[in-house]
């Protein structure tokens, strides 16, 4: 299992982009994820499958580039059910839940994010 925050790659971005950046870069991804997340429980509710699978499919490339395995996973999961037609409220709540960690996840790390 990949751990649920890849500093590795985070380290590398920061060599070009200074750890303050990526921090703001995190903190913005963050809000970003959590507005997409509530998109895809509103297009789940209505039924629009295509829409829940361009949310999780955004979530899942921004996360991967910035290494957030756990958050990548989880909304690969989504991605993928919601192609094959078995997206679940509870494959939405796992993403949101992925999505709440990360601030504890960075937590004492050079990544802290301030408190929301």
């Amino acid at each position: 299992m990949n751990p649920a925050v890849d500093f590795a790659i985070l380290d590398t971005l920061a060599e070009d982009l200074e750890v303050d950046t990526m921090v703001t870069i995190l903190a913005s991804f963050l809000e970003d994820a959590r507005a997409r997340t509530a998109t895809a429980r509103i297009a789940w509710a209505e039924g629009d499958v295509e829409r829940l699978r361009q949310e999780a499919h955004t979530i899942k490339g921004a996360s991967s580039s910035l290494g957030l395995s756990a958050i990548c996973d989880a909304s690969l999961t989504l991605e993928m059910a919601a192609r094959n037609g078995t997206a679940s409220l509870d494959a939405i709540t796992a993403v949101s839940r992925a999505i709440e960690a990360l601030s504890s996840q960075l937590e004492g790390s050079a990544y802290t994010l301030d408190p929301q």
